[in-house]
């Protein structure tokens, strides 16, 4: 019967080399994943503060006006009706406030 103890040890250190290859993969992929995760993360950050900034904004200015005492009510006009709010075009939230993302 022939020793295949060299043989064997050439196929451990074959595994460990392909199992280290492996792990460095798989710590590469964790890293872009997390990159990707927080750049989407940051976006919608900055999307969800505006939003903030803005109902902040018109609930400040709803209770500016509701101090002021309301006209009487005028009786109906009969000029266009406003449109529903699914039949408006669709803008991106950084148009309706005037800011640009950076890159």
């Amino acid at each position: 019967m022939r020793d295949i103890r060299n043989d064997l040890q050439d196929r451990v250190n074959f595994l460990r080399e392909q199992m280290t290859a492996v792990e460095a993969q798989f710590a590469k992929d964790i890293d872009r994943i997390k990159h990707e995760h927080d750049s989407k993360l940051k976006v919608l950050k900055s999307d969800f503060d505006a939003v903030t900034t803005i109902i902040e904004a018109e609930q400040r200015r709803l209770a500016s006006t509701s101090s002021v005492p309301k006209a009487q009510a005028q009786p109906h006009e009969a000029g266009p009706r406003p449109q529903p709010p699914e039949a408006r075009p669709r803008m991106a939230l950084a148009d309706m406030i005037g800011l640009q993302r950076a890159g």
